[in-house]
């Protein structure tokens, strides 16, 4: 069994070690020039056999991302969102680890989303199942059978219903929106 200690809970407990040495009534007697080498020695050593939390690694084959955002839409038939800073920040956050195949916006993107249509597939058109890992952030809402997402054209939504990913292209692994 051992313990993860942080940088200031070792040098909280050298402190502490340091001071029940000097301050201890208690005769340490010749085991008193060894005690202070053993535990830096031991702090030392969990130092460099055990990591901070967090940064450990994950080896793993990275991921082909795509990205369409859209913030406006075409005669104002949506209200305008701040899209594009959050599809940028994620961009920024996910490229240290994967690789990002494209970020588009979604005007005419409608046939990138329709199952069977050569748009869906297609990698330089955005298509969702050219990639393993797929953000979209528009406006959207939810019917009783299919969700919707609205794309910049006037009037336009994708549909669930018109959608299957992963039965073609990259397969499609994660749909995010």
């Amino acid at each position: 069994m051992f313990a993860i200690f942080s940088l200031e809970e070792i040098g909280s407990l050298l402190y502490l070690a340091r001071l029940k040495m000097t301050r201890s009534r208690i005769s340490l007697g010749n085991s008193r020039r060894w005690v202070l080498p053993v535990v830096i020695c031991a702090a030392a050593s969990a130092l460099l056999f055990v990591g901070p939390v967090g940064s450990h690694d994950f080896p793993h084959t990275p991921l082909h991302v795509g990205v369409r955002c859209q913030a406006d839409y075409q005669n104002n038939y949506d209200p305008t969102i701040d899209a594009y800073s959050m599809c940028s920040n994620f961009i920024d956050t996910i490229r240290s680890s994967e690789w990002v195949d494209y970020y588009f916006n979604l005007h005419g993107a409608n046939v990138a989303f329709v199952n069977g249509d050569p748009a869906e597939t297609c990698n330089p058109c955005g298509g969702a199942d050219s990639v393993d890992f797929f953000l979209m952030y528009t406006h959207g809402g939810v019917g009783p059978s299919q969700s919707r997402y609205a794309m910049w054209d006037f009037q336009t939504r994708a549909w669930s219903g018109t959608m299957r990913f992963g039965s073609a292209g990259k397969q499609l692994k994660v749909f995010a929106t």
